[in-house]
C-alpha cells in the first residue's frame, strides 16, 4: 500500500488503520516498516526516518499532528486566497516568503501545544 502523490495523508493514515487492523499479531516494528515504506517523501516522513517511532500508538500520534497542521495551512492559505483580490497572490516572493514562515509558525506552535499536553497528561 502506497501514498499516491496527491493522497492527503490523512486519507492514506486512514486506509494503512484499517488494513493494519485486519492483520493478527502483526509486529510494530514490521508495522512501522510498512507504514514508512508506503509513505510519499514529504516533511513527515522524513520527521519519522531522523527520530523513528518505537510503538505504533506513537506513529499515528505523530501522523495526526502533521494532519492537523496540514489542514491548518490549507485553511489559512484558503482565507488568504479570500482576503486578495488577485487570486491569493501577496506580492510575489516576498508574499510566498512571509506564506512559508508562517506555516512554519503554525506546525511549531502545534508542536510546542501537543508537548505541554502530553507533559500535562504524564503529571497527572
Amino acid at each position: 500500500m502506497a501514498q499516491g502523490s496527491e493522497d492527503p495523508l490523512s486519507q492514506f493514515v486512514g486506509r494503512f488503520t484499517s488494513q493494519v487492523q485486519g492483520i493478527p499479531d502483526l509486529h510494530p516494528s514490521l508495522t512501522i516498516q510498512a507504514f514508512l515504506t508506503g509513505l510519499r517523501p514529504s516533511r513527515f516522513f522524513w520527521s519519522l526516518i531522523e527520530r523513528p517511532p518505537t510503538t505504533l500508538p506513537e506513529m499515528l500520534q505523530q501522523a495526526h499532528q502533521y494532519i492537523a497542521a496540514e489542514t491548518l495551512i490549507v485553511g489559512k492559505r484558503e482565507e488568504t486566497k479570500r482576503h486578495h483580490p488577485r487570486g491569493g497572490k501577496t506580492g510575489g516572493r516576498l508574499g510566498q516568503a512571509s506564506l512559508l514562515l508562517r506555516d512554519r509558525h503554525i506546525v511549531r506552535k502545534i508542536g510546542e501545544n501537543h508537548l505541554a499536553l502530553h507533559q500535562f497528561d504524564s503529571a497527572s
